[in-house]
């Protein structure tokens, strides 16, 4: 898909723990946009629930938190899972159908390393470029100058912590900050 139009993906994972090599996905969202206006691709979203790998677990600290907090998008993550090598050949054949897009997301180290971890373990290439790969909240800090976890307010979209969902509502977020900071709208994408 050459000249493919949106420059950028937001991508959200849904996770059973915290350590990329060891716990796994349970879902990946990928919203593609552009940055210059914030146009979204509504046609071309992905939302996938996985299985398990075998080799990979659960922390009990986030399986409480799914069971307890989030038990209703749980069960409606679980019961949409396909077998996991087939979700993470998906996304990929998705991602490198959109080539040079932006990887962003809300903590780089988290969903980046989480995302590569399986490609890895797949034999495949890595489609997005790290040195192009925008972090959110580091984003929001830079912008604001304000150390930390501050974010803006914006409504958010469907359930918190169903991936497509969570990129959505990053989006907005990131409009919000674009909208409040940019005074002369400057091309912040390159």
């Amino acid at each position: 898909m050459a000249g493919y139009e949106f420059t950028d993906c937001m991508v959200d994972i849904e996770t059973t723990g915290l350590q990329p090599d060891k716990a796994a996905i349970i879902q990946i969202g990928a919203v593609p946009f552009r940055y210059d206006d914030m146009a979204i691709d509504t046609k071309s979203m992905f939302k996938q629930s996985l299985t398990m790998p075998r080799d990979r677990f659960w922390t009990d600290n986030t399986q409480e938190f799914w069971l307890g907090q989030n038990r209703e998008v749980y069960f409606k993550i679980m019961g949409e899972a396909r077998y996991y090598r087939e979700v993470i050949l998906e996304f990929h054949a998705w991602a490198v159908a959109k080539p040079n897009m932006r990887f962003w997301c809300k903590g780089l180290n988290f969903d980046w390393n989480f995302i590569e971890s399986y490609f890895i373990d797949h034999d495949l290439a890595m489609p997005f470029n790290f040195r192009e790969a925008k972090d959110l909240r580091s984003f929001i800090s830079g912008r604001y100058d304000k150390p930390g976890a501050y974010e803006p307010d914006v409504d958010r979209v469907g359930s918190h912590h169903d991936a497509l969902s969570d990129c959505l509502t990053q989006l907005r977020l990131l409009a919000k900050v674009k909208e409040e900071t940019c005074i002369n709208k400057p091309n912040l994408s390159n």
